[in-house]
């Protein structure tokens, strides 16, 4: 019984991960093509560590002209010292760099 009632749990739990990452994608898009003001929001955001992964993720989503106009940010962040919980930001935040063009 207790098997049956753990994988009841487990679907239970994919299931609102799933529903949970619908809903992100959702408002992903209702930001991208609502939002007036995309790059000063994601710009703000970067200076803030508990915003900064959602800006980071965000930042890939942006129009080309978009993600070069914070490259300065970018680099700012990517070059100072982090803490360890903030090292998936300094990935993010090379990975941003890295796809903007060369040019």
């Amino acid at each position: 019984m207790l098997s049956q009632q753990q994988t009841a749990k487990n679907i239970d739990l994919w299931q609102s991960v799933v529903t949970r990452e619908l809903a992100y994608i959702q408002s992903r898009q209702e930001f991208l093509k609502g939002c007036t003001e995309r790059v000063a929001i994601v710009q703000k955001r970067l200076q803030n560590h508990a915003e900064r992964g959602t800006a980071l993720r965000m930042f890939f989503y942006l129009a080309l002209p978009e993600r070069q106009s914070l490259l300065d940010e970018l680099v700012d962040l990517a070059s100072v010292s982090h803490t360890v919980p903030e090292k998936s930001d300094i990935k993010l935040c090379r990975e941003a760099i890295l796809s903007l063009p060369k040019t």
